[in-house]
């Protein structure tokens, strides 16, 4: 069966890109869906202002009879490719059917689209900064995904492998119960770490984030502390405007 990939450029094209998910997932009770709204404002530079430093495409594949059977984004992040010394194109929000040529074209439609922008090497799954999903589900199919990690059939990296990927970095979900009470020992040391450097909890109120300077200071505390991590990208001033607001709709430990 042929296929064909086309740009996102019309209402049409972008509802069959944000609700594909819902085809390739109908009968997966692991899945957990995104929210529609954070898909189509992943594409909008107001609504994601870390998108203005990036240039980005959405593809979505269709079979001979015009029924949508794969997706793929296309991301440059200049901010990223300038830190990392790279020219990387990236992708992300990857979905396909168990057809190896639908990844193929969705996968060669973004190389390409890259490469008429001077890029020379494909990655991903990735965003366009580290909030959003990352990466690709090797083992544990069987489990119940998040909705801020990444779930993904079996199939997927078989795909990537036939088509010459290999992996580039490890990330692990450790999955725990939080006890209800620490162990003696772990007080003992937070207590004892806590007189010798100073260090308390503070509660943070929606004040302190937005007025009193907190929110941008722990995210600029992030974006430091995360640097060094692959392929970061950091966060810009007004993404840490807009993150502070939502984290001072709830108090802050």
């Amino acid at each position: 069966m042929g296929y064909t990939v086309k740009e996102v450029n019309s209402k049409k094209t972008i509802n069959d890109f944000v609700l594909l998910p819902s085809f390739i997932y109908k009968d997966n009770p692991c899945y957990i869906p995104d929210l529609e709204g954070d898909v189509r404002d992943f594409f909008n530079t107001k609504k994601n202002p870390d998108a203005q430093t990036s240039e980005l495409q959405a593809f979505v594949a269709y079979d001979n009879d015009g029924r949508p059977v794969g997706r793929i984004a296309g991301i440059i992040n200049h901010k990223a490719n300038d830190t990392w010394k790279s020219k990387n194109v990236r992708f992300g929000m990857i979905e396909f059917i168990d057809d190896m040529e639908v990844s193929s074209a969705l996968l060669q439609a973004v190389a390409q689209w890259g490469k008429d922008r001077g890029m020379n090497k494909i990655q991903g799954p990735l965003g366009v900064t580290d909030f959003d999903k990352e990466g690709m589900l090797l083992e544990d199919f069987d489990k119940e995904g998040s909705m801020v990690s990444i779930y993904n059939p079996e199939y997927y990296p078989k795909h990537m492998e036939k088509l010459g990927f290999g992996k580039e970095a490890d990330w692990i979900h450790v999955r725990f119960d939080i006890p209800k009470s620490l162990p003696p020992r772990y007080e003992r040391t937070a207590k004892l770490v806590g007189e010798m450097y100073g260090l308390h909890i503070r509660h943070l109120s929606r004040r302190d984030l937005l007025h009193r300077g907190y929110g941008a200071r722990m995210f600029a505390l992030l974006n430091k502390a995360y640097r060094p991590l692959f392929g970061f990208s950091e966060l810009s001033e007004e993404s840490q405007k807009k993150a502070s607001v939502l984290s001072g709709g709830e108090r802050v430990r």
